[in-house]
């Protein structure tokens, strides 16, 4: 079960129902690659709220607000550097596979150890290392599920 974007893994990660088009589906999820580097907290962004509120204006100037969804959603913004060239196929197969935004993937991160389930919100960039061109840096930018 999710709460708050956290993941209670007491129950099977891909029986998980969701609720589409007036029926209950199962969800395809998959885990994030185990890496041969660490993420680099040098570039690491946690928990930025995604803006969910929807403003109408009107004619006199004033403005109703309302929450576009129950649940407040956070983004995550973060990279590993001097990844290997295993690294980054390994990256690239999650990619593959989630179709960038359409599925989702399971996430623990560093700095509290807690397992999120995010997805993509863009393609993954990479980038060769400038020093040692056998090396990849790469940037994630992921939002909860």
């Amino acid at each position: 079960m999710r709460l708050y974007g956290k993941v209670d893994n007491n129950i099977d990660k891909n029986d998980r129902p969701f609720f589409m088009g007036g029926i209950f589906t199962r969800r395809f999820h998959d885990e994030f690659p185990t890496l041969s580097r660490e993420v680099s907290f040098q570039n690491f962004i946690q928990d930025s709220p995604v803006d969910n509120t929807i403003r109408s204006e009107f004619a006199d100037g004033s403005i109703l607000t309302r929450a576009r969804f129950t649940r407040m959603r956070r983004s995550n913004s973060f990279g590993y550097n001097l990844l290997t060239a295993a690294d980054k196929v390994l990256l690239e197969n999650l990619q593959t596979s989630i179709k960038i935004g359409a599925a989702t993937f399971y996430w623990t991160n560093p700095s509290d150890d807690i397992e999120y389930e995010l997805m993509l919100t863009s393609p993954m960039k990479f980038q060769v290392e400038s020093r040692n061109f056998n090396y990849w840096n790469v940037r994630i930018n992921a939002t909860e599920a």
